[in-house]
């Protein structure tokens, strides 16, 4: 490709730029060229989740404990990991009864009832419960064992309500009796992803744990003990279903583990940039540099195409037991997509119009087509010869930003796993678009995996409660079968979250069929006599989580409002309810260490608003010590990893006014 260059300085306080004339023939320009499309998809789901505000009333099953008897554990197998989930099942027993409760590797010989713990040959990640006699089969296959535990146990009470002892709520008590219930089912929600932040996944110049004067082999030690209520104990995400596919061995296929990737072509613009500068996209100055780390391809390009689909299937042949393999198109930067004439062929006159934003060299956002059928024409390609090599297989590809929109032309080829990233919670006018656009790309009968960065939320380290759309969402999204869930931007702050992060793991299964309603009533009844006042607590973070933006305020005007003061007397008078209560006690006073956070942080945002260097920098050294102490006492109330990456009061200079 021929390039005529012309180089003119053009000076533009901060950026000191090249300007260079257009590539030949070829012309950067916002005007679609393609055919216009006939698709019509769905914007809502055809089903409706059919869910109750109060538990189902089963009969009693089986006495497991009481006067007369005492259940035991039995486990059906050798397997260390079948063990500690016995043995873990055991310790719950104990706790809740006070009875010394034995673990055995046969039945009880005086007939007294017992809890048999195994695997079996069934489905992938199938869970087993059942009542037989005087004997309760907990078992199935993989991850399916742990999740018929958990069912188990809050079947007679217990909760996990967020890690470390103070989340686990067991119920004392003399007499044990476990309803009929019965399960043989696999997961509805075959992925179940929660990106978890933690120190050994992310290189130290990435995380705030140094600028936070915070070890990180130090605190990786005590995250990792604060994870657990007990040693050997499952952890809070493994109880409610998340990142579990290891906690029980299985030989079975699973989605869960076999798709792996994100973002790809990383690598490709240093390896072919010399070789093949036309594979990557036309910019708005004429060329066909990239000057920034995730590359942005020429989607048009068969040639490139062809490298990818040989690249594509070799790594499948490499890795056979694999389901799938990734072609996300990089995550966003400041270079811009392809505007050649080509690749603006691909775009459809009549697809949504949506605001484009690219870099020239300063933000600009302007109105274009969604990228969409642009994606599934290059994604689509490289399915159609992948299959060929790779039957059976399939490819990762994002439905993600200017293509997060359904197709208007083209329908996704069936080997396609589409991901889709709709799902944000800091605008008003775009709460809600998730479902239009997981339910039209879902109407194509491919795979859909939900996976939003909507857990970012406000980026305000105060007491917020987003749990009700969340989990209404992941109940729609379950009952017209979507395959799973992935929850990205996931900031670990307890203390701030609790409630909605236990909501998201209530949403995975839900087997009771309950409403939001009907889980807010569960949850506040782990707080005793302070249950009212409890409830009163999520509906006022809750409250102040959407008046602010009901207003299009951000984390500024959420801490600037925020009802600090009415939420410590909230629990204030929580704590006097709970008079005598140990445990609800030390539950409420967890929670509290929110308002704590809230008012630290508010005095920070004060003084980053007075626009004063210096009273900055002592209140930045001020917030630092509190997240650093707070961190150590308990990781599981601030996860300082990513903390102020994205916080302009810890890393930018002072408000401007």
């Amino acid at each position: 490709m021929k390039f005529n260059v012309k180089l003119v300085v053009v000076f533009s306080i901060p950026f000191l730029f090249a300007e260079y004339v257009k590539a030949e023939n070829e012309e950067w320009t916002l005007t679609p060229l393609g055919a216009p499309g006939t698709l019509s998809v769905p914007k809502e789901f055809p089903k409706k989740p059919h869910l109750s505000d109060q538990p189902p009333q089963r009969p009693d099953g089986l006495v497991l404990f009481d006067t007369d008897c005492t259940a035991s554990v039995v486990v059906r197998s050798s397997v260390k990991k079948v063990r500690l989930l016995a043995e873990e099942i055991r310790w719950h027993l104990a706790e809740m009864t006070g009875h010394e409760v034995l673990l055995l590797d046969a039945p009880p010989s005086n007939g007294a009832p017992f809890i048999e713990v195994g695997t079996d040959d069934v489905p992938s990640q199938t869970a087993i419960l059942k009542i037989e006699g005087n004997k309760v089969t907990v078992s199935g296959d993989g991850s399916g064992v742990s999740h018929a535990a958990t069912y188990l146990l809050e079947s007679l009470g217990i909760r996990y309500l967020w890690p470390g002892k103070s989340g686990k709520v067991i119920p004392k008590k003399t007499r044990v009796v476990l309803q009929k219930i019965s399960l043989n089912d696999p997961p509805q929600f075959k992925i179940r992803d929660l990106r978890i932040p933690v120190p050994e996944q992310i290189r130290s110049k990435e995380t705030a744990l140094p600028f936070l004067g915070i070890d990180i082999p130090t605190f990786t030690k005590r995250y990792r003990e604060a994870q657990v209520d007990r040693a050997g104990n499952r952890t809070f995400y493994q109880w409610h279903g998340f990142n579990d596919f290891g906690v029980i061995d299985s030989n079975k296929p699973s989605l869960q583990r076999t798709i792996t990737g994100g973002h790809y072509f990383g690598d490709y613009y240093a390896k072919f940039k010399e070789s093949h500068p036309e594979w990557f996209a036309l910019q708005p100055w004429g060329t066909r540099e990239n000057k920034y780390k995730r590359p942005r391809l020429c989607l048009s390009n068969e040639k490139l195409i062809h490298e990818i689909i040989r690249d594509r299937v070799a790594e499948m042949k490499a890795h056979p037991t694999a389901y799938a393999v990734s072609i996300c198109l990089p995550d966003g930067d400041r270079d811009a997509p392809c505007m050649c004439p080509k690749c603006r062929k691909l775009d459809p006159i009549n697809a949504p119009v949506i605001d484009f934003s690219y870099y020239n060299p300063e933000r600009t956002t302007k109105k274009y087509v969604s990228l969409s059928d642009r994606m599934l024409w290059f994604s689509n390609r490289i399915a159609e010869e992948f299959v060929q090599e790779c039957p059976d297989k399939k490819l990762k590809v994002f439905a993600y930003a200017d293509y997060v929109n359904p197709p208007v032309r083209l329908r996704p080829h069936p080997a396609l796993i589409i991901f889709n990233v709709e799902g944000e919670l800091n605008n008003p006018e775009t709460i809600g678009r998730e479902v239009a656009s997981v339910a039209g790309w879902n109407s194509f009968g491919n795979e859909i995996i939900w996976r939003p960065n909507i857990l970012m939320a406000l980026k305000a380290p105060v007491p917020q409660n987003f749990a009700r759309q969340l989990y209404e969402e992941m109940q729609l999204f379950r009952e017209n079968g979507i395959i799973g869930v992935c929850f990205d931007c996931f900031n670990g702050e307890f203390i701030n979250h609790a409630f909605t992060f236990y909501m998201l793991g209530r949403g995975l299964f839900n087997r009771d069929r309950l409403t939001y309603e009907g889980q807010v009533q569960d949850w506040c009844a782990c707080f005793g006599k302070a249950s009212g006042t409890m409830r009163e607590y999520l509906d006022l973070i809750e409250s102040a989580f959407t008046q602010t933006l009901a207003k299009h305020g951000g984390a500024t005007e959420l801490i600037e409002s925020y009802p600090i003061e009415k939420l410590d007397k909230l629990f204030a008078r929580a704590a006097t309810e709970a008079t005598g209560d140990t445990d609800s006690l030390e539950r409420i006073a967890f929670l509290r260490k929110g308002v704590t956070a809230a008012r630290e942080f508010a005095k920070l945002n004060a003084v980053w608003r007075s626009g004063d260097w210096h009273a900055l920098f002592r209140a930045r050294d001020d917030y630092k010590d509190y997240v650093r102490q707070t961190a150590m006492e308990n990781p599981a109330t601030f996860n300082p990893i990513e903390l102020g990456m994205s916080c302009p009061y810890l890393r930018g200079r002072p408000f401007k006014k």
